[in-house]
Formats: structure tokens, C-alpha cells, sequence
């Protein structure tokens, strides 16, 4: 399951666009457009790889091709390149986990989180779930801590 709404294959600039250029708003990205959106998203997604682990670029990659998590973009929304931010999303059962989260400028963007559980809520999620390190509990307090994972380079 993926939630809608998705921006449309068509790039052209919507209406009121130009009176809007200053505005972020969030964009989720249809399958088709993976492979034009990737180079601006891998660099994003590796930067937050680099300080956080888990999945590599190339492996979310593959498995954004293989429609197994979704990609949505914090950006202006008559020019998607480039993004202040990239995410990547999975369902599983009425939980959404944000899995991986990168970008800069974050005051720009950290208040579409709400837009994002609204559409969560929407679309019959009971759970939203941020994957990241630490200091994101400063950035997002109204978040429980659920979880620490502990590691060690052999």
C-alpha cells in the first residue's frame, strides 16, 4: 500500500507556482519517476547512511525499483530538483516507518512531518515510526524514544 496523493509525471510548473517559489511542500514520487529523482535523493539518503547505518543508497535503490518502500521529497514544488530533503517510507500493517531521512535546511522542512501523518491517518495508519539518531528527539518531541540499538564495528 502507498499513500496518495503522488506528484504527476508531468513536470510542468502548476498553476501559481512562480507566486509560490519560496514554499516546501511535500511530494511523494510515482514509481515511474525513480530513476530521473534518484540523483538527487542518493546523495541526501547517503549523508544520513553516512551518520546513521542502516541500509546503503544502491540497496535502497533496488528496493525503491522493486516498489518494496516508497520516496518523497521535501522540495519546491515548480522545481523538484533539488530537494531540501529525501525519505523512505514503509508499510507494514497499520505502522508507516520512516526508515531513512536526510536533507539540510531542516527548518525548512521538519513541519511537512505533520502533513505526512495527516495523510498517514488518513489512509488507515494507527502508528508512525522514525528510524534516526538521537538528537531527531529534539527535532520531533512529541515522539516517544521506543527504541536504542547498539553497535560495534569488528
Amino acid at each position: 500500500m502507498h499513500i496518495v496523493p503522488q506528484i504527476a509525471s508531468d513536470t510542468s510548473p502548476p498553476p501559481g507556482a512562480v507566486e509560490r517559489a519560496a514554499a516546501v511542500e511535500l511530494a511523494q514520487i510515482p514509481f515511474d519517476l525513480i530513476d530521473a529523482a534518484w540523483p538527487y535523493a542518493a546523495p541526501l539518503l547517503a549523508a544520513a547512511h553516512r551518520r546513521m547505518g542502516g541500509d546503503n543508497p544502491a540497496k535502497l535503490y533496488d528496493r525503491l525499483k522493486a516498489r518494496k518502500c516508497d520516496l518523497w521529497f521535501a522540495c519546491n514544488p515548480s522545481n523538484l530538483r533539488p530537494p531540501l530533503a529525501a525519505m523512505i517510507t514503509t508499510i507494514v500493517g497499520d505502522t508507516v516507518f520512516i526508515e531513512t531521512l536526510g536533507g539540510h535546511d531542516m527548518r525548512r522542512w521538519t513541519h511537512l512531518l505533520a502533513e505526512y501523518e495527516d495523510l498517514a491517518r488518513q489512509h488507515g495508519m494507527k502508528h508512525i515510526e522514525i528510524e534516526g539518531r538521537p538528537g531527531w528527539a529534539r527535532v520531533f518531541p512529541d515522539y516517544e524514544t521506543k527504541k536504542v540499538i547498539f553497535g560495534k564495528a569488528l
